[in-house]
C-alpha cells in the first residue's frame, strides 16, 4: 500500500522533481515602496527591541516600533507554454495582499504561517511584475494583539516561484505541499 501512495505521488507534482520546479525569489532583486530591499525582509530590524517603549503594552505604546503598509516589488520569470504556476510565501507579517501585473491574485491573513497563490491566469508571456502589500498596522480581529515579543512586519521569510504540470495536486491550501495523507488505525 505504502509503494502504491509513493508512485502515485512522486508521478505528479512534488518539490523539485515530477513535474514541479521551485525557484526562490529571495535575495536583492525586490523593492520596497520603491527603495532597493533584501527578502527576506523587515522594517522592524531595529526599532521592536530598541528601549524605546514597550509594544506589548499597547500596539502603538512604542515610540518608534513602526506597523504600517508598505508594498514589495520584483520581476518573474518567463512562464511556459502548458504549465502551471504559483506564488508562496513563507511568511508575511500581518496581512498580505498578492498582485501579479497589477491585477490580484490573492490575500493572506496571519504573520506565521506560509500561503500559496495560483498565478497562472495572470502571467503574460514576459516582463510580469508581482507585488506584495504587507500590512502590519494593529487590526482588532488579527491576533497576535500584543506579546512578549515583537510583531515584525514585512516579507520576513522567503518568497518562491512554483512551477507545476498542467495537471497538480493543489497546493494554495494551507500553503502546504498538496498532499496529506492521514493513517488509519
Amino acid at each position: 500500500m505504502h509503494f502504491a501512495i509513493a508512485a502515485a505521488v512522486a508521478s505528479f507534482c512534488l518539490v523539485g522533481y515530477g513535474g514541479r520546479a521551485t525557484t526562490v525569489l529571495s535575495g536583492d532583486d525586490w523593492t520596497v515602496d520603491g527603495e532597493p530591499c533584501t527578502v527576506p525582509h523587515t522594517w522592524n530590524a531595529v526599532d521592536g527591541a530598541d528601549g524605546f517603549g514597550d509594544p506589548r503594552q499597547t500596539p502603538s505604546s512604542a515610540d518608534s516600533y513602526e506597523r504600517r503598509v508598505s508594498v514589495y516589488r520584483r520581476s518573474l520569470p518567463a512562464p511556459k507554454p502548458g504549465k502551471r504556476y504559483f506564488v508562496r510565501c513563507d511568511g508575511a507579517s500581518i496581512k498580505a495582499t498578492v498582485r501579479v501585473n497589477g491585477g490580484e491574485v490573492g490575500r493572506h491573513v496571519g504573520a506565521f504561517t506560509a500561503f500559496v497563490c495560483e498565478i497562472t491566469s495572470a502571467l503574460r508571456p514576459s516582463g510580469n511584475v508581482l507585488e506584495i502589500e504587507v500590512d502590519s498596522r494593529f487590526d482588532p480581529d488579527v491576533p497576535p494583539y500584543s506579546a512578549d515579543f515583537t510583531v515584525y512586519g514585512g516579507l520576513y521569510r522567503d518568497v518562491s516561484f512554483v512551477e507545476t504540470d498542467a495537471v497538480c495536486f493543489d497546493s494554495t491550501p494551507d500553503g502546504g505541499p498538496g498532499v496529506i495523507v492521514e493513517a488509519d488505525a
